[in-house]
This record gives C-alpha cells, structure tokens and sequence, in this order.
C-alpha cells in the first residue's frame, strides 16, 4: 500500500460520517466495514468487479447475521454510503469498475 492510499483511508477515518444507522455502534460498524474494504482495495494485486461485489457481500452478510448484528445495514441508506465510498477507493486505486449495492 503506498502513502498516498494510507493517507486516503486514515482522511476516511478521521472525518465524521453519518450512514444512517439506528444506533453509534451500527454507524461504527459501517464505517470498520467501509475501511477494511478499502485497505483490501489497496492491497490485493488482482481485483475485479466479480471479486469486489462478493466480498462486499460476505461482510455485509456477516454484519447483518447473528445476536448482535445489524439488520438495518441492508437498508437503502447505509448500502448506498458503502457503495459510494467504496467507488470513491476504486477510483483513487484507478480501477475502471465501480460497484453497484443491488449486487452485492
């Protein structure tokens, strides 16, 4: 990861974002979600739409799932933060893909 896609995920952190979630927890837990996401953007060698739509998927999955998941995670709202902060990374990694919240 080079310094530049560091800096772009710790600007990501330190800026306050509201996803529209029910609870500080829900809206922290986007935000982990959306990060991590990230720093896989910036670190795997190959990526492609196919790869990014089931990862998105898989964590979203296992944030909505179990006692203390987050069920409104699958709402509008929070899904189209996560995919427009997700193509925002695209971009700045140069992908020419973006993602899309209906596929993921």
């Amino acid at each position: 990861m080079t310094l530049e896609e560091k800096q772009f995920i710790e600007n990501f952190k330190e800026v306050y974002y509201d996803f529209e979630m029910f609870s500080k927890s829900g809206n922290k837990k986007v935000k982990e979600l959306i990060a991590e996401a990230m720093e896989n953007i910036f670190t795997k060698k190959e990526l492609n739409r196919d790869k990014t739509h089931n990862y998105l998927k898989r964590v979203l999955d296992e944030s909505y799932k179990g006692k203390n998941g987050f069920k409104e995670i699958r709402d509008t709202e929070p899904e189209t933060h996560i995919q427009n902060h997700i193509n925002k990374a695209l971009e700045f990694k140069g992908y020419r893909f973006r993602v899309n919240r209906f596929e993921f």
